[in-house]
């Protein structure tokens, strides 16, 4: 399942756990813990790291809509790009023109998506016409698999989670139904340990 994200929102969480469940035991810090409560903290702790770093890290296939600039490139929400699928632009008039890949140029490790001139047809516009959230650009991006750092970034907030939070407390509010608004309340408690901060430096956007 992909995601949308719009022009004047941060990237979000994209819900995909960072690490499995499986290499989350084979680390030897949670067999006191249950199933639910492990998968709990592997759902926590990806969430923060992405929120943290300002990205989502798993590869999916997603939706970018953007302001058009007037010029021939603009700068996509997540990469590395994986796969560019199409981009389309619509003008002030409602019309809209689908441009594929052989029309268009990644920088795969910045997300800096370009018009090729030389390989536009005469309907197409040979820039990203001005505008409000008139350009759609599908394509996949995300890292596969998800860097070691960024795991073992994921495992220390685990621990940190385990030792500060009261786990039988998140799994009760879930039976009885309000565990999104008892874990909106524990998210804001999280302090990224300095380990989580040094291991995530290079892979934390900045600017927004």
């Amino acid at each position: 399942m992909g995601i949308t994200v719009k022009a004047d929102g941060l990237v979000t969480p994209s819900g995909t756990e960072l690490i499995t469940y499986a290499f989350a035991l084979a680390s030897g810090k949670f067999n006191t813990l249950t199933m639910p409560q492990v998968l709990d903290l592997i759902h926590m702790a990806s969430a923060h790291v992405e929120k943290y770093c300002r990205r989502p890290f798993a590869a999916v296939e997603r939706t970018d809509i953007l302001d058009g600039d007037g010029t021939v490139n603009l700068f996509l929400r997540a990469f590395p790009i994986l796969q560019i699928t199409s981009a389309t632009i619509r003008d002030a008039a409602g019309n809209s023109v689908v441009y594929d890949p052989t029309k268009l140029i990644c920088n795969d490790r910045t997300g800096e998506l370009q018009l090729i001139p030389y390989a536009l047809g005469a309907g197409d516009w040979s820039v990203f016409l001005n505008g409000f959230q008139n350009v759609t650009v599908i394509y996949t991006a995300g890292f596969d698999p998800i860097p070691a750092e960024v795991q073992a970034g994921v495992l220390h907030l685990m621990v940190w989670l385990r030792d500060n939070l009261d786990l039988n407390q998140m799994l009760q509010a879930r039976r009885l139904g309000d565990y999104e608004e008892r874990y909106k309340t524990a998210m804001q408690m999280v302090q990224v340990p300095s380990v989580v901060c040094q291991l995530l430096e290079l892979y934390r956007l900045r600017g927004f």
